[in-house]
């Protein structure tokens, strides 16, 4: 995992606005690799969690839609 994926996966992130997106990037910067690990995981996790509850909402918009 490099900067560039970092920078890719939190710029998915809708439930942080511009300036939180720049503080976690400047935080992962200058961060040792461990902490960009973690902080990787965690967001990777957070972002895995929102994609699963997204599929649930849509799956039940669309069993609403086509009854």
């Amino acid at each position: 995992m490099n900067s560039q994926d970092f920078k890719r996966l939190v710029s998915r992130l809708t439930y942080l606005n511009e300036t939180e997106k720049l503080s976690v990037l400047k935080t992962y910067e200058i961060a040792q690799p461990e902490v960009r690990n973690q902080m990787f995981d965690f967001f990777m996790k957070q972002k895995s969690e929102l994609d699963q509850l997204y599929k649930k909402f849509n799956d039940q918009v669309s069993k609403i839609v086509s009854s």
